[in-house]
């Protein structure tokens, strides 16, 4: 599993940006937006194979943003936090002590990220007007 996981996670986002260093074949003015995850700076019993694959694109981001920048392609990541979906409300939340949970609600006065809201950061950053590279953008 973790295995899979750290493929998924930080193998195809490596190998995706090395298609992109060497292929001809994108439109000037290009972007890519990497996710990235709360799990890399808070630890969570069980969540080490994830956290590692998601601090790998972390670490990987400002380098390759800075090698690709040259070639007119930007390369940002966003760190959603926590987003409200079945998935996280029917794994993780349901398992999780209300104590903790209620910690983690605290750091969110406004409520845990929608999808759409994670979207619309992507797409902001995907916008040829942003000009940001190199970025990671935290929600």
């Amino acid at each position: 599993v973790a295995q899979n996981l750290f493929k998924v996670h930080a193998l195809f986002p490596l190998r995706f940006l090395g298609w992109m260093m060497k292929s001809v074949h994108h439109e000037a003015d290009a972007a890519c937006v990497l996710m990235t995850s709360l799990a890399v700076h808070r630890p969570t019993p069980g969540n080490a194979a994830y956290a590692a694959a998601k601090g790998a694109v972390e670490g990987l981001l400002p380098s390759v943003a800075a090698e690709l920048a040259g070639r007119g392609i930007r390369v940002n990541a966003v760190d959603p936090g926590i987003v409200d979906t079945d998935m996280v409300r029917e794994t993780w939340m349901r398992t999780m002590p209300p104590a903790r949970l209620e910690e983690l609600r605290a750091d969110y006065p406004n409520g845990f990220r929608s999808p759409d809201a994670v979207a619309e950061a992507i797409l902001g950053l995907l916008d040829d007007a942003s000009g940001q590279t190199g970025r990671g953008v935290t929600l």
